[in-house]
């Protein structure tokens, strides 16, 4: 049977397996990641024309509260997070498949009445005229439980990354459990050509999804392993 390790959130990793759950994987959860939602109200975007999120859980978060966000437009990252707004019936004006498409996309004379919903560790600074809102904490894993490290110690056939921390927390946990070796010929998956970079020095099969999708990425997941099972099965 196939193997994938699933990096995200507890929750999210149970709704990526419910998206597969037609095909032969065996999921190995190792989350990486842990939320803690802030209060913030309505005077939080106050004033504020333009909302930029770069992640899935701002999304929910916002969509949640919808009718504080009726006024303004969102400037997003990942199609999910622009599905999640959209979905919610607020005004997506972009969506861009990672940071620095998006900052190239939004105009400089607009800055200052942008508003960036962020969580308390981000991976990339907004230019100083945007103000940044922090409405979440996340926790990333300081070490692995003995059932993940025996977990990762078996033969690992695919790990999917979805950010740079995440992808630079697997690394040191890797690296301090003295995993390099036995992990080395897994291939990793992952959902932008930045985060592909945090691992290149490690694995040997790196393939990332060009447009930042989550849905691409388990398309890359499901052909590719179906075309190496083909390929086992004829040698």
């Amino acid at each position: 049977m196939t193997s994938v390790v699933l990096t995200r959130s507890q929750l999210e990793n149970e709704a990526i397996k419910q998206e597969l759950n037609s095909y032969n994987f065996s999921f190995i959860d190792l989350p990486l990641i842990e939320y803690k939602n802030l209060e913030f109200g309505s005077e939080a975007v106050e004033g504020f024309r333009n909302v930029i999120i770069t992640s899935k859980h701002a999304a929910k978060m916002a969509a949640f509260r919808c009718n504080d966000f009726n006024h303004v437009r969102f400037w997003v990252v990942g199609n999910l997070s622009a599905s999640i707004l959209k979905a919610a019936g607020l005004n997506v004006e972009c969506e861009a498949c990672d940071v620095k498409d998006l900052m190239q996309t939004i105009p400089q004379e607009i800055y200052e009445s942008c508003i960036y919903l962020s969580a308390n560790e981000i991976t990339t600074e907004m230019p100083d005229k945007i103000k940044r809102q922090i409405i979440y904490n996340v926790k990333y894993k300081q070490q692995l439980i003995d059932i993940e490290a025996k977990s990762l110690n078996e033969s690992i056939d695919y790990i999917l990354l979805y950010s740079v921390n995440a992808a630079k927390t697997f690394m040191k946990l890797v690296i301090e459990n003295g995993l390099q070796v036995k992990l080395q010929n897994a291939t990793i998956i992952t959902i932008s050509a930045g985060i592909a970079k945090e691992v290149l020095p490690y694995f040997k099969k790196i393939i990332y999804c060009k447009k930042g999708k989550h849905t691409k990425m388990i398309g890359i997941l499901t052909s590719h392993a179906e075309t190496s099972r083909k390929f086992k099965s004829t040698h």
